[in-house]
């Protein structure tokens, strides 16, 4: 669940990008990897604790074209592991998002690129630092909204984050897909 408040509107001011905030939290869901088994461990579905997010996002709109910067920030609160019963915590982590995109549509469709970054603190295991715990992606996103109302919108992605070699550390590969809808209070 995300608010997100606009500081300063696109167009508000000639010249000058629109500013806005984001705060987010997310909540527990699926399995943790620890909670999955052999062969490959791939049942894990979520990584099962509370999180906090902040972002600023400025983005600058030349109709039908717009780009938009966003980087933030997520901490992560700590939980116990059923396995071993110590207390775990995800590293903090910082995000960096560059995004185009285009109205196909206007006012209704948008079609969009991105390519961001997550950079995240090393894991934490009873309060002592787990080495090579550091973790980073690369994700390439394309997406597609749809305002189909005023105030309502539906949203699709599509992220990957498969590189080469080196294009990201202690994340695992993959493709996924996101459908949403999103309200709009205006």
């Amino acid at each position: 669940m995300a608010l997100r408040v606009e500081i300063i509107s696109i167009g508000q001011f000639s010249g000058i990008p629109a500013l806005a905030l984001t705060a987010g939290m997310l909540a527990p869901s699926g399995r943790r990897v620890e909670q999955t088994g052999l062969p490959l461990f791939a049942g894990a579905t979520g990584r099962g604790a509370w999180a906090g997010s902040l972002a600023l996002e400025a983005e600058y709109a030349f109709l039908p074209w717009f780009v938009r910067l966003q980087a933030g920030v997520t901490l992560s609160a700590p939980f116990r592991r059923q396995d071993t019963a110590q207390s775990q915590q995800y590293g903090p982590a910082v995000q960096a998002t560059l995004s185009t995109g285009r109205e196909l549509v206007p006012d209704v469709l948008v079609l969009a690129l991105a390519f961001g970054g997550e950079w995240e603190n090393s894991i934490r295991l009873d309060g002592a630092t787990v080495p090579r715990s550091k973790a980073y992606s690369l994700p390439l996103a394309l997406s597609l909204a749809w305002r189909v109302r005023p105030h309502w919108t539906l949203t699709g992605s599509l992220v990957s984050t498969l590189w080469p070699n080196g294009g990201g550390m202690n994340r695992d590969g993959r493709i996924g897909l996101t459908l949403g809808a999103r309200y709009g209070h205006f």
